[in-house]
């Protein structure tokens, strides 16, 4: 066997290199793709936010033009009119105008006197089959007697702040029933 001319120390520290370096090549791999990744999304984030000042700035020019040629425009002469086709007016008779000579006494108590007469003939003939003209009267004497004021109620009397309260020789006088239509009188009470 023939001794090699290199120390064991020397291949011991190349082997070692040469492993770190193999060992450590998916990671160096992982950081280089991390680091295009990142810079290429920054690209396009940088990309996106210029088109969209571009784009403001374009529409910003284009309603900035628009203005500006609807100030310069001139009002000149007058407004086009549509031609509308001319309508007949509608044909209104005359009304009937007051009689020649005014309606005697006699004859317009007469013309009134038959028309009370029909009006009540017909509410007489509607109480009878009992339609709506009895609804009607009833919810109408219902309508005033809801409109009509209600009296005041009688205060309650007030009792003594402090102390017991005060025997009375009078006998107490019975409250009236707020429902009772006809309370009793102060004569009627005693």
């Amino acid at each position: 066997m023939t001794e090699s001319s290199l120390n064991k120390q020397m291949i011991d520290s190349v082997a070692a290199v040469n492993f770190i370096n193999t060992g450590s090549s998916q990671n160096n791999a992982q950081a280089m793709l991390n680091a295009v990744m990142a810079e290429t999304l920054g690209m396009a984030m940088h990309n996106a936010v210029m088109r969209q000042q571009s784009n403001s700035m374009v529409s910003s020019a284009a309603t900035t033009a628009a203005c500006a040629r609807m100030l310069q425009s001139r009002w000149g002469g007058e407004p086009v009119k549509p031609h509308v086709p001319p309508v007949d007016p509608p044909v209104i008779p005359p009304l009937d105008g007051p009689p020649d000579s005014p309606p005697d006494g006699a004859v317009a108590v007469a013309t009134a006197k038959a028309q009370a007469d029909r009006a009540i003939n017909t509410l007489g003939a509607e109480m009878k089959n009992g339609t709506a003209a009895s609804s009607t009267l009833s919810g109408i004497a219902e309508a005033i007697k809801n409109f009509m004021p209600k009296p005041p109620e009688q205060p309650a009397p007030v009792a003594p702040v402090s102390g017991p309260p005060a025997a009375s020789a009078a006998p107490a006088q019975p409250q009236a029933d707020k429902t009772d239509p006809n309370p009793p009188s102060a004569s009627e009470t005693q």
